[in-house]
């Protein structure tokens, strides 16, 4: 089970910025601060109202520090490679998430994050480089 800590609630809020409306994924990527590495952290923002589909990767875990605003985090697991990957959900949990939250997702756990508040929900996320391409499996395109 993921388990968010929630530890550090003093981290300063973000710049405002403008929305790219032509993007699939709702979650805009605000800045890559070391693009070209194996693991990358990238600052992220997803706009009120607004949900990241249930995906999982293969590679690798995440790591993320929410900045700014207010979400709920949706997991669950869906198998692994000694148990073949599964097309659905297995054991689906919600958390809320606050600015100064810090939690981790594991290789073949499925998340996704809605905003649930009335501003941006910004964070920092570190993971593989593949996670942001071909490593980036949402439930039912597998």
């Amino acid at each position: 089970m993921t388990r968010i800590i929630k530890l550090f609630n003093q981290v300063q809020g973000c710049q405002d910025w403008e929305p790219d409306p032509s993007q699939s994924f709702p979650m805009e990527i605000v800045a890559f601060l070391n693009k070209n590495t194996e693991n990358q952290c990238t600052m992220a923002r997803l706009n009120p109202g607004k949900a990241l589909p249930l995906h999982y990767h293969r590679q690798g875990g995440d790591i993320f520090l929410v900045l700014q605003g207010q979400g709920r985090l949706t997991t669950g697991r869906i198998g692994n490679e000694s148990e073949g990957e599964q097309d659905k959900a297995e054991s689906l949990e919600e958390q809320d998430l606050e600015t100064g939250d810090l939690y981790s997702i594991e290789p073949y756990e499925i998340h996704g994050i809605e905003n649930t508040g009335p501003t941006d929900l910004v964070w920092l996320n570190i993971a593989p480089a593949s996670h942001g391409g071909d490593d980036c499996i949402e439930l039912g395109s597998n």
